[in-house]
């Protein structure tokens, strides 16, 4: 059994800095975030979380996947250990907003069966949407429910399945074929209860995909691999589905959302140039430029009809723009976030331009539509060091505040798109998961990052009552810790590691706490540009970095131990600042002089 994680009274702590609120010689505010409870562990095999969905009771479904090896999913004083049969089996679940596990189902065969997408059905029930390779019985209870494979598909089907407010199976459909594979993505419930499913198919040599699981047939065919949308009535009945995608291969289908009048949004990855965005008798093309990839974004009436839809991306070689999530809030407004590298990649649909630049590596957007598909603003969360991040995944609090969480590699992730700065000092050996709140204008409310000594992944966020967090993904290597800075139990990935965590109100936790007088040493200073200086803190460094008296981060260095030298060569003559971060989570900051030649 873990030891238990809930309701804790500690706190651990994320700095904040900007230019303006720090002084010379002095510490700097800090910014505390309350876990409030987790599931963390690491089974023999691969384990997940894929999404995570709060209903209007405040209560949390999780889906995902589990491995060979038992992980206990209760994260109060009982235990309720699960684990897989074959390679990797789905797992849904309930929990109340304090962290009482309802119920919970694992389900698969002696393959691969996982959970993409959860989405609660209005009722206190819940949807889910996922793939498997071998026929399986996905009814928990004392019934038998096959969800069957057709015979020669390839590797991947995707079920559909709904659930009762008490997890009892409901229904469940199936979609697959001969000589075809079908993953979903994404999976949304509209205000009317109907189900709308969205991923990506090719039919290879077969004949096509029957999305009806009625007795009528209605088949659609992919030219490679491309994306389908689907809509089904609350009984799972077929009410009409549709292809998008061209003649390249590898187009998948990412994100998709509802609005309140049950307007469907969609955001993939294209690369074909004459993407026919309509699927009615009219048509509408897009292009994705040089077979590169594109931010492909549209939307469709309920009854499938077409809006509008635009691409985002350029021609450059090894280019990339990816939507990996979207959402809408109460305003109708559209909200996404992935990934993009390039220069001069424009956000903006119209005659007007809004630019981003990230060259090499990967940069994190977060871009707001208004509901015809206009941009209202773009912001790129810039990185130091090697930059591998993405933007997984998005939420919107019934304020209309807006959740993102994401992974970064760099040495550090300035959260803040204004001119001031947010910085989150990597934790993990190679990435760690963030999770950052900002206004419905999109500037920065709070941000807080944890990791493992190796990665961790947030592939999905939820926004709860009362301004509760929840996060979840997976993570690899040892010490993962959901509360970094504060004194509490780690835990260890056999492979990839589950991680569940969920934490009390971001938006309200900022607060300045007791700064730390003194204790920062800077031997020597001034330095005279060619010789190393040392940073030394008796209470141990985890990160130090050098600014300009701008406000300019220069360069950052994580630290492990109790100093650590800095490299001044390329430093101008001038004033800097030295900001440590101790490995109690504390801010200390001094000043150093680096002297021109004499």
């Amino acid at each position: 059994m873990m030891p238990p994680l809930r309701a804790r009274s500690r706190s651990w702590t994320v700095n904040i800095f900007t230019a303006a609120a720090i002084a010379i010689g002095s510490t700097g505010p800090a910014c505390a975030q309350s876990l409030n409870w987790a599931v963390c562990g690491g089974p023999l095999g691969s384990s997940s979380v894929m999404d995570l969905a709060y209903d209007a009771n405040g209560d949390l479904f999780v889906g995902g996947y589990v491995a060979a090896g038992a992980l206990d999913i209760d994260p109060g004083t009982d235990t309720l250990f699960v684990q897989s049969g074959g390679t990797s089996s789905s797992l849904l679940a309930k929990y109340t907003a304090n962290g009482e596990l309802l119920w919970a189902h694992v389900f698969g065969d002696t393959l691969l069966q996982r959970i993409h997408a959860v989405a609660p059905d209005g009722q206190g029930g819940v949807v889910v949407a996922g793939l498997y390779t071998t026929p399986f019985d996905i009814d928990p209870g004392p019934g038998t429910w096959m969800m069957t494979v057709s015979p020669g598909s390839l590797w991947n089907t995707t079920f559909l399945a709904r659930f009762d407010a008490n997890g009892a199976l409901q229904w469940a459909l199936s979609l697959g074929a001969a000589w075809a594979y079908v993953v979903p993505s994404e999976v949304a419930v509209d205000d009317s209860g109907n189900l709308i499913l969205f991923g990506s198919f090719d039919n290879n040599i077969g004949s096509g995909v029957d999305m009806d699981p009625g007795p009528a047939v209605h088949t659609l065919v992919s030219q490679e691999e491309d994306t389908f949308v689907a809509k089904y009535s609350p009984s799972g009945a077929y009410l009409w589905a549709f292809t998008l995608g061209g003649v390249e291969d590898f187009e998948h289908g990412n994100c998709l959302a509802c609005d309140g009048s049950g307007n469907v949004y969609v955001g993939l990855e294209a690369r074909s140039m004459g993407i026919d965005a309509d699927p009615g008798p009219g048509q509408y093309l897009v292009d994705a430029v040089n077979t590169r990839k594109h931010m492909l974004l549209a939307s469709y009436e309920p009854g499938g009809g077409f809006r509008w839809a635009f691409t985002v991306g350029v021609s450059q070689i090894s280019s990339a723009v990816v939507p990996l999530d979207i959402t809408v809030d109460d305003n109708d407004d559209v909200i996404v976030s992935g990934y993009a590298t390039g220069t001069d990649i424009d956000f903006d649909p119209s005659a007007d331009t809004t630019s981003i630049d990230q060259s090499p590596g990967m940069a994190i957007f977060l871009a707001k539509y208004s509901a015809a598909g206009a941009l209202v603003w773009c912001n790129e969360l810039e990185s130091t060091g090697t930059n591998f991040n993405r933007g997984w995944s998005l939420d919107c609090t019934p304020g209309n505040d807006i959740v993102l969480a994401g992974e970064f590699t760099g040495d550090s992730l300035d959260a803040d798109p204004s001119p001031g700065h947010f910085p989150l000092y990597r934790i993990g050996g190679i990435g760690d998961s963030f999770a950052a709140l900002y206004t419905a204008g999109g500037g920065l409310i709070s941000a807080f990052n944890i990791s493992s000594s190796s990665h961790a992944s947030p592939f999905a966020v939820a926004s709860g009552n009362g301004g509760a967090l929840a996060m979840g993904g997976h993570f690899e290597g040892t010490d993962f810790d959901p509360e970094p800075w504060a004194t509490g139990p780690t835990y260890d990935a056999g492979n990839n590691g589950f991680y569940l965590t969920v934490y009390k109100d971001l938006a309200t936790s900022i607060q300045l706490v007791a700064p730390l007088t003194g204790g920062l040493s800077i031997v020597p200073n001034p330095g005279d540009g060619r010789g190393p200086v040392r940073v030394t803190s008796p209470g141990g460094l985890a990160e130090v970095s050098t600014w300009s008296m701008n406000g300019t981060l220069v360069r950052a260095i994580p630290a492990a131990g109790g100093s650590v030298m800095i490299d001044p060569s390329g430093l101008a003559p001038g004033l800097y600042l030295i900001r440590a971060v101790t490995r109690a989570g504390a801010l200390l900051s001094e000043k150093l002089v680096i002297e021109g030649e004499r």
